[in-house]
């Protein structure tokens, strides 16, 4: 390794020599404003005499290749600046002393490489190569597609272009980049280690993402002949269908990929490092092509899934029947939802379930989803119990031969607390709690469409999210009263208001949101395009009424509440958990020693475990959810200090209780792990009865 100062055209000037992108290395990603703030500096550089420190570049030198392993982004946007500069010398000569071909033949072109054949191949900037296309035709001003277009290095270009296309004197320009000081870093091809350098350089500066990471990690194979499979055959999809520089889409869907395969969740800054530990797992020693293939065939399946969750696309019409489930999960932004969904669509194409059973495991989440919402149910712990809800469904449906679809019913039936299924009756206390427009408005639109939609086809919600409809969501009883509505109201006029005002039954949509503003029921419902003329259900509802006052809106509330229920009918299961006899009180007098368990029951709720020092662990993660001052009283027990600390270093082994900074020791035996729990239970009055615990075979007494 060896460091040089130089500048940045004396860089780019080197005769017979190409800049070539490594693989790994991330697509061009600079945007408008790094575009922008260039030109600020080029043009502050241009107009004194203060020179400008540009960075570095690291590169590896190879014969006629410089291989620059940082630094792509610097060199691209100059190069892409020289072509814009070309170009106009071509178009407008007048505008610079320099002629056209001579910058084609200093910065742009190796005119004497013969050997590489066509003329593409002499361009001197050959970038990744899910950019170099485009690059290529940026050169060669050829027609690009609309896909192409949107990419930041035509987007980049064209701002140079726009930006010079006024300018005089534009070899004035170039000659400024003399004034650009680098440091070239140049690595020894033998004893250099590309991808450490990569990553030690890049854990400053712009930070690369998860996707960034897994993509170089993903490219630096062993042979240059399996990055270059890799590259062709998946990972050229993966960012032909992912790159969007307003999003990080890669690193998304990485974590939906890992979550649906490991059934656990994965969290974001957790992304890179477990698709490595996937990756070291699941590929070959040899990395074979066969491993190869059916690791990323996967990862390019899954893709399939995700892009028609999250962006509704389904280019073979393969998921008609899911895609008004799937826009209405993508509108209510429920991140929850997909990594199950993907597990369960994989799971149907392989066979497991028809047509219809898909569509129906769709509908139940949506009616699950969808109550919850009635009742602004908290999303917490949503991600971690639909991360392993399909291995969860299919262990129980396969030891009991049982159909997946009645197990999922009969699933998110028998949950409680946090991620229960609201059933009619809190349906109704919400609905009547009037709390409905404070939630998101997404949410509001969404029940407030419903009645049009019966929930099905969605396609009001469609049509208002495309804006092909102008709905907004309008208060009947306006939200600053007038005299007009306090005759309206009577005599308890501003009780009513406070009460009902933000309530569903107030609620409906209009087109006219600002027209209607605080007019009359009567005004509002009259009027050209009110009320009585709206092609909507909702407001066919409205407009019946003669008034609106308290007896109207309490009997708008019975509508919507058995509206609801109906557009969204609570699922039925056929099936019934076998009644086993494995099934023991875990503070019986029973020797646990040597069980082994597969359910951890506490009163309703089911957990699927495999060890005690699990059941443990969801055991205290319980008794603190529902004890406000569960942590106070453990610091304070004499009894539990031996089992729990805000020490970790204390145990040999240990797992957290939630965010509290207490964790229980798992080094104990099973009998002490009981023991423990008992001790909790008394603390906390916790009925013993209800602390189950299913084993895998019956003990031998």
């Amino acid at each position: 390794m060896k460091a040089l100062q130089t500048n940045i055209k004396l860089f780019l000037y080197t005769p017979n020599k190409f800049f070539e992108i490594p693989n790994f290395q991330r697509p061009y990603s600079w945007t408008a404003d790094n575009v922008q703030m260039f030109l600020d500096d080029l043009e502050e550089v241009k107009r004194g005499d203060k020179k400008h420190y540009f960075g570095s570049i690291v590169y590896i030198n190879d014969g006629g290749r410089s291989i620059i392993i940082d630094g792509q982004q610097r060199a691209t946007t100059v190069l892409l600046m020289i072509t814009a500069i070309y170009h106009l010398a071509l178009e407008s000569p007048e505008k610079i002393e320099l002629v056209a071909e001579q910058i084609k033949d200093e910065y742009l072109y190796n005119r004497y490489a013969k050997q590489y054949g066509s003329e593409e191949n002499r361009i001197k900037l050959r970038a990744v190569t899910t950019d170099n296309k485009i690059f290529e035709k940026i050169f060669s001003q050829a027609e690009l597609t609309e896909y192409e277009k949107k990419s930041n290095l035509y987007k980049s270009y064209l701002q140079f272009y726009d930006y010079f296309r006024n300018r005089g004197h534009l070899e004035q320009y170039i000659d400024t980049l003399d004034d650009f000081e680098i440091v070239t870093i140049i690595l020894d091809k033998d004893d250099d280690n590309p991808q450490k350098v990569f990553e030690s350089i890049n854990s400053t500066g712009k930070p690369l993402t998860d996707g960034d990471k897994i993509r170089n990690f993903s490219l630096m194979l062993r042979t240059s002949e399996k990055q270059d499979y890799v590259l062709t055959n998946y990972w050229q999809y993966i960012e032909t269908y992912l790159t969007d520089p307003q999003r990080d889409d890669i690193t998304d869907f990485f974590r939906v990929y890992l979550i649906a395969k490991n059934q656990s969740v994965v969290n974001t800054d957790r992304v890179y490092p477990e698709f490595k530990r996937v990756f070291a797992k699941s590929i070959s020693n040899d990395q074979s092509y066969e491993s190869l293939d059916e690791f990323y065939g996967e990862i390019l399946r899954i893709l399939k899934y995700y892009r028609f969750l999250k962006f509704g696309i389904d280019e073979n019409n393969e998921f008609t029947k899911l895609s008004s489930v799937a826009f209405t999960m993508r509108y209510l932004r429920i991140e929850a939802f997909f990594p199950y969904a993907v597990s369960v669509m994989k799971y149907w194409q392989d066979g497991h379930l028809s047509d219809d059973e898909i569509a129906e495991v769709f509908d139940v989440l949506r009616v699950y989803f969808s109550r919850r919402i009635v009742i602004n149910l908290s999303t917490t712990g949503l991600g971690k119990y639909f991360a392993g809800l399909h291995r969860s469904i299919l262990s129980i449906a396969e030891q009991d031969n049982a159909a997946y679809l009645e197990v999922l019913k009969y699933t998110v039936l028998s949950k409680n607390r946090q991620i229960r299924l609201p059933r009619d009756n809190e349906i109704e206390t919400a609905i009547k709690a009037n709390f409905t427009y404070n939630q998101r408005s997404s949410n509001v639109m969404y029940l407030l469409t419903a009645v049009d939609d019966e929930s099905k086809d969605v396609s009001l919600l469609k049509q208002i999210n495309n804006k092909e409809l102008h709905l907004t969501i309008e208060h009947i009883m306006p939200q600053t009263m007038t005299n007009a509505w306090r005759d309206e109201l009577g005599d308890r006029a501003d009780e009513i208001h406070g009460t009902y005002l933000h309530g569903l039954a107030n609620l409906t949509l209009t087109g006219y949101n600002s027209e209607y503003s605080n007019k009359s029921f009567r005004e509002k419902r009259d009027m050209p395009d009110g009320f009585a003329d709206s092609p909507l259900k909702i407001n066919k509802t409205v407009a019946k009424y003669d008034t609106w006052n308290e007896t109207a809106i309490l009997e708008r509330q019975r509508w919507w509440i058995d509206k609801i229920i109906k557009i969204w009918p609570l699922p039925t299961s056929t099936f019934e958990p076998p009644i086993l006899d494995t099934k023991v009180n875990i503070f019986d007098d029973i020797d646990f020693t040597g069980a082994a368990v597969k359910i951890f029951y506490i009163g309703d709720d089911s957990y699927p475990v495999t060890s005690w020092s699990q059941i443990l662990g969801v055991y205290c993660e319980y008794l603190y959810d529902e004890n406000p001052d569960f942590t106070d009283q453990i610091m304070n027990s004499e009894k539990t200090k031996n089992w729990i600390s805000n020490d970790s270093k204390r145990f040999f082994n240990s797992v957290k209780i939630h965010d509290t900074g207490l964790v229980v020791d798992v080094a104990t035996n099973t009998n002490q792990k009981i023991r423990l729990m008992r001790e909790l239970a008394e603390m906390f009055n916790v009925d013993k009865i209800s602390i189950n615990v299913e084993l895998t075979k019956p003990i031998e007494q």
